[in-house]
């Protein structure tokens, strides 16, 4: 698989192998996606998405690196 990683803003690159699970939820004022990448030392990635698509896109990359 070529896409495991994703470049958060510019400043870290994120190996999509490592994280251990996801979890997400819309916000209440402006619908965007909140998505947090949980990391095995404790820590977590969060991203922004627009739009749903946007973050179930996130999801499926995430379960092509696990090998899901």
């Amino acid at each position: 698989m070529e896409n495991k990683y994703i470049l958060h803003t510019k400043r870290a690159i994120v190996d999509l192998q490592s994280v251990e699970f996801l979890t997400w939820r819309q916000n209440d004022d402006n619908g965007e996606w909140w998505v947090k990448l949980h990391l095995p030392s404790g820590k977590e990635i969060r991203l922004q998405m627009k739009t749903y698509n946007e973050m179930q896109e996130i999801i499926e990359l995430w379960e092509e690196a696990r090998g899901e």
